[in-house]
This record gives C-alpha cells, structure tokens and sequence, in this order.
C-alpha cells in the first residue's frame, strides 16, 4: 500500500493538525521566524546544534518548514534523517549514509559515487568530495536528527546499535579519526582529516536532554550550541493563524481562536478566560484545533470561519480528537493502536505495516482512514513501510484509552465473580430464575451484604444560618449512599443581566434572558457533593470505574477525574439497588438549591467577601480539594454548593436560556449533545464564577478534570412523601 504520510496543505488547508509543516508548506509556517533565524545562526557557527524541546511545541516542523529553506538560500543540502532503531542489520549509521544518498539522487546533485564497503565518515572526508546542485552551486550537507529521543527509548530494546551508534556519530562531529581508519594508514592518505565539511543538529524531547548529556565524555559538542524551543507567545500564535490563512480567519477571530487554545491545558481542561497577551501557546493544540475548525468550516460550506465555529468545539482537544477518530472502528483496530503503537511506559512506537495488516488484522482501508485523520502516518522506511502514530500528544490520550479499557475488563471479570456468588446464594431456591435475573441479584447481594438497606430514619437538624429554621436529612442506607436534604416546591428568577458585550459562546455561557422557573415538586438534593468513599462503594460493587484523586486523597474528598457518563451511571446504579428514583440535577434544580431563596449573586447576599466562610475557591483552596461539609450550609441545608469542585448536571450544552424550559426539567434537545452543563465552580475559579447564576461545560468524558465532581437528585413521591 503506498500511503502519503502527511496531509497535503494548501490555502484550503492551511494547517495540518498533528501532522508537522514539511519543506514544500513552508509558506504556511508562520510565527516561529525568529526561532528559525537562530537555529540557523547556530548552525553556520558550529559543527553541531542541539535543538530540544517539550513535545507539542513543533520541533519537526521548525527544522523542516523554517530551517530547510533558509539553508537551501545559502548553499546547505539539508538531510532528514530519523532512525529505525529496529533495525539490527547493519550499523545506524548506515541508515544516515542512506539517507545522504537518497537526496544526492532526489535533488540531481552531482557527487562522487558511494564505494561499496565505505563508511559515510570515508565518504565525507575524501580529499576531492564535492557536491554541486544543479545551478552549480558547491553544497555543504547537514544531517538532522529528528526525533533523536527514540534512541533512549526504543533504542533500549537495540542497546548494541545504539553502542555503536555513540561511538559513530561521536566521530562524525568531534571529527575523529574513526578506529578502522586508525588501525589502517594507508587507506587514509587519500582522506581530508583536518576538515569538516558537513554538520549535524540533534533534535529531541527536552525530558531526554540529561540521556543526551550522558554522551558528552565522547561528544562534548553537545555541550556547547543549543537551542531550547518554548512554546509561542500570544502574538506568536496570533501570526500562525491570521498570516497563515487571512483568506479564512479574520484577526478578531484569530485572536479568540488564541485565546481559546491559550486556557487548554494539557490535561484537556479550558478556563473561562484567559488573558492572550499574557499566556503561552502549545503549536500542535493550536494547529488541531484550527484544522478541527476548518474542517467544520468545509462541512458546513461557509467560505470563512465564523465564531459559531468555535462554540461548542469541545475543551478535551486531544481526548475528543482520538475518541471520534476512532469511534465508528472495529475493536481491533483500536487494540492495535493502543497495545502496538505506543509502549507500556507510554512512549510512541512504530509497528511494520505488514504486521498490522496480517498480525493484527488491520485493512488497508482502516489504515488509510487513520492516515486521514491524522492519528496515523505511514512512511517508506528501506525497502519497507511503518505505521506510528502522528505526534506525541497522542501518546497521553491513548494510554489513557488503553487502561480504561483494562479498567473495564477488570470489573466485568469482577462482576462475574459476584454474579457467581449471587447465583450459588439462590440456586437452592430457583436456579432458573438466578440465571435470567443475574446481574439484579448481584446488586441485591451487595446492597444487603455492604451497605444494609435498612432505611435510617429522617432526622430534623437546625442550620446554623438560619436562627430557628431546619432541614430534613435522610439516606436510603446505612453506609455508602449520599446523605440527602429535602428540597420544597417553589419559584425563581434564572440567570442574571448580562453585560452587552460579552458574546454567548463555547468560552463564555450567557446567563441570560432573565426568565421565571416554576418548580412544581419536592425533590431530595445530596447534602454535599459525592464523596470518594460514597464513590468507592460502587467500585467495590463492581458498577462503577476508579477514579483519579491526582494525589490529593480520596476518603471524604468529592469524587474528581471522573466524565458526566460516569455520573449517570452512578444515579442508575444507586436507582437500582434502592428503588429510588436517583438522577443528576437539572441545571435550573442546581439554581434553585444554589440561590436557597436569595435573589443576589450568592445565597448569602452580593459581599464575597463572606465567600470563604462557605465555599473553598481561587482565594483559600491552596489549589486543590478539600474535604466535604467543613464550611458552612445555605438556607437549604445544603453544604460546598459554591467551590471545592464544580458540579455536573444533566443539561447539554446552549449557549443562552433562549428556549429553556421553565418547568425545573433538564434542557436535553437541541445544544451541543457532546457537552454537558457545570455549575458552582471550583477550587481554582474566582469569586465571580461561584456565583449562583455563574454557568459554564464541559465534555462529557471528563476523566481528566481534576475540578469537576458532581452531586444526585433524587424524586420524592407525590404528596412529599421521602419513601
């Protein structure tokens, strides 16, 4: 199969996503000018450059699309080399010489023929080596090594190569006497070994940079002429979207485009807003989430980008990039990426293209599809094709794939296990029935077994708040369910006057128009929002995944790092084994118990200055969770309704309040289906966005959010009964 590696760019398409600028796009590389003007300065000066930096930031691109050109202007033969380090044939340093000749013959540049057996340091210091392009021009060869990396990483399954390979390239830049050579004097009356007519640049993943170092005894250039990329600044990224495609993208636009791409962190999340001029900007984010636009754009037959593109893109860039890549795929084909193109550890890995076909069972089509999207690239490597994925990024995304659905293996093993005990308590009784009615009866031996269904009795507690005022509290079992308070009927305002000149999209919900929400029935509210150990409950029944607690702690901590489909889940697993009725909140719901009967800002009153007695935020949290219930309840009895971790509730994502229902229900037509609706902000939000009215999303598989949790509703029969 022959596969183009890389997506065609052109002025439709000026971005490549995860894929990098090659030479031929390098019109369309825009922004890092200043960076490629100093590698190049570095190179002329000295026999070899480093160039290191995080991965995302486009270090293949900046050799590719900014240094190649500027080399060519000035008589260097640039040679691309990134090596198999499968490959246990012949030494690594043979792939380079291949390399060299491979663009001898794709450029038409006369040079002397290569002599069977002689080393590429031979070649390189022939006395009468030259090499002339075809305007007659005398070229002196740089060999860039990219993504040099893999040398510490798939190298380690290769470690005699790699030996051999330090030893080989030590000689090639310090211009060393290579030991053959030595031992053979008189095959070096015809060489030049005072010169050094060629030069080399490293390039690789900053965390490697001390794996590099190590080589320095044999190559101590690799201490001196260094280049660390950083990401873009604000104005930087301005210019890769705006000069790259102002055709496409006027400079209002671009500049939210910036700003949008600036508040995602690598962990997927997106602040509410960011200030572009004061933050830095990840290149590969950037060029995704402009291809992710225009391929929007071109679906949608508009001639240029408008901003209700940009609504509703997602804040998980990566992790919804991968997942709807590789959605409508069979199994298989996802088992191959995340078991054969990344290792254990997690680091990218290539995979023959022949082994994925007739091992792994992936079709051409398949591959094709992958190369289209740009989760996959394919590429000619001597006489043989491999398959990797695109970039780095990736490699988080789909790792954290991969053990998610070991996660899930897991607990169906587990819940057979159960399903089994529960089968053997009731075979006596009816074995047929066990076997129709299995997973109801692990349930009900778990309820009975763990969490004593056994009502407790609803208690009356004061709230200190309110002198004389009081709440009903009550749980549906002893240990592990969520303590709920009793919510009354009532009415409210929703929402608050927006200023005129905040635009409603994906970066910034409005809260407006002002409308009246009539809720017609009681309704049971959790007292605080899920613990880890109410969470640990359903684990341990098998029903629901572990979540993350990113160090913190779990215990009584709220339940993080864990999506909106999870959350459901957890109601329908709570609904099922008491008989209740459990589900998220309605967005309006989380209004009306956030306010607890206050028109102001807070349930409090408009002074935030009170807010740290109540809610753990930006101010106070030391930039992490706390446990439940430390501060104090609103008039409803109910405890963290504002901070500590921000809430999900059942709504999809609108924009606006234009046409949501004003009966309590959850506004689940029409939106952005793959986002769902936050309340109450966190530990990291200010005091405006803990605001009762204060709205914001995110997507649904938030496994990644470290301040999102979540709290339950549960119906209360008619005429108010709790049972």
């Amino acid at each position: 199969m022959t596969t183009v590696a890389e997506i065609a760019i052109d002025e439709q398409n000026p971005w490549p996503g995860l894929g990098s600028f090659d030479e031929g796009a390098a019109r369309y590389f825009n922004g890092r000018q200043t960076e490629s003007a100093e590698l190049r300065r570095l190179l002329l000066d000295t026999p070899l450059t480093v160039l290191f930096g995080a991965s995302g930031l486009g270090k293949t691109s900046l050799v590719q699309a900014g240094l190649f050109p500027l080399l060519r202007k000035q008589h260097y033969l640039p040679v691309y080399v990134r090596l198999d380090l499968s490959d246990r044939a012949a030494p690594l340093i043979e792939q380079v010489k291949l390399a060299l000749q491979a663009q001898i013959k794709a450029k038409g540049i006369d040079a002397p023929a290569m002599s069977d057996g002689e080393s590429l340091w031979v070649y390189l210091h022939r006395s009468e080596l030259e090499l002339w392009s075809r305007q007659n021009q005398l070229l002196t060869p740089v060999f860039v090594f990219d993504q040099f990396e893999e040398v510490f990483t798939l190298g380690a399954e290769n470690r005699a190569a790699v030996a051999r390979l330090r030893i080989d390239l030590a000689d090639l830049v310090e211009n060393r006497l290579p030991a053959a050579q030595a031992e053979n004097v008189e095959s070096a009356h015809d060489l030049s070994l005072d010169s050094q007519r060629y030069k080399v640049v490293l390039s690789f993943r900053e965390d490697f940079l001390p794996a590099v170092e190590g080589w320095r005894r044999e190559m101590p250039s690799i201490l001196r002429s260094r280049l660390r990329l950083l990401p873009m600044s604000a104005e930087q990224a301005f210019e890769a979207v705006y000069s790259t495609a102002p055709h496409l993208v006027d400079a209002e636009l671009a500049r939210k485009i910036v700003n949008f791409v600036a508040a995602a962190r690598q962990d997927g999340r997106a602040t509410e807003t960011v200030d572009a001029t004061a933050e830095s900007v990840e290149p590969a984010l950037l060029s995704l989430v402009c291809r992710g636009l225009n391929e929007k754009r071109k679906a949608q037959g508009k001639s240029t980008f408008d901003l209700a593109l940009l609504a509703g893109s997602g804040e998980a860039i990566i992790s919804d990039y991968y997942a709807n890549s590789v959605d409508d795929l069979p199994e298989r084909v996802q088992r191959f990426i995340e078991n054969e193109l990344i290792t254990e550890r997690g680091f990218r890995k290539p995979c023959d293209i022949d082994d994925a076909r007739t091992v792994h069972g992936v079709t051409d089509q398949e591959l094709r599809l992958l190369v289209d999207r740009r989760v996959l690239r394919i590429e000619a490597q001597r006489g043989t094709e491999r398959v990797e994925l695109t970039h780095d990024l990736l490699t988080r995304v789909v790792r954290e794939h991969r053990d998610l659905q070991r996660e899930r293996a897991r607990i169906r093993r587990q819940r057979r296990r159960y399903r089994n005990i529960a089968v053997i308590a009731v075979v006596v009784a009816a074995v047929g029935v066990a076997w129709l009615k299995q997973d109801a009866l692990l349930d009900r031996y778990f309820w009975y077994r763990d969490m004593r269904a056994p009502l407790l009795p609803v208690r009356i507690e004061k709230v200190a708040p309110q002198p004389g005022s009081s709440v009903k509290l009550f749980a549906d079992c002893r240990q592990g369910c969520p303590e709920m308070v009793a919510i009354p009927a009532g009415k409210f305002i929703m929402g608050s006057v927006a200023a005129p000149d905040i635009a409603c999209d994906a970066l910034r919900p409005c809260e407006s128009p002002l409308h009246e929400v009539t809720i017609d029935h009681p309704f049971a509210v959790s007292r605080t929002e899920v613990t880890f150990d109410q969470w640990n409950t359903c684990v341990k029944a098998g029903a629901c995944l572990e979540a993350n607690d990113f160090t913190w702690g779990g215990g009584d901590r709220p339940v993080i790092g864990v999506g909106w489909p999870a959350a459901v889940a957890y109601t329908k697993w709570l609904s099922r084994l008491s008989g209740k009725n459990y589900r998220l909140l309605s967005e309006s719901e989380w209004e009306y118990a956030a306010r607890a009967g206050s028109n102001a800002p807070y349930s409090f009153g408009d002074n935030d200055s009170q807010l740290k007695q109540y809610a753990w935020f930006k101010d106070n949290s030391g930039g992490q969770t706390h446990p439940v219930g430390q501060k104090q309840a609103n008039p409803f009895g109910l405890l963290d309704m504002y901070g500590n971790v921000a809430e999900w509730v059942e709504d999809t994502f609108h924009a606006d309040y234009q046409g949501a229902p004003t009966d309590g229900t959850a506004w689940v037509t029409g939106g952005d289906k793959w986002r769902r609706m936050v309340r109450g902000g966190s530990w990291s939000d200010s005091p405006e966005s803990l605001r009762s009215a204060s709205r914001n999303a995110g997507t649904g598989d938030g496994r990644t959010y470290d301040h999102v949790g979540f709290r339950v509703a549960r119906d209360i029969a008619t005429g108010g009964s709790l049972f």
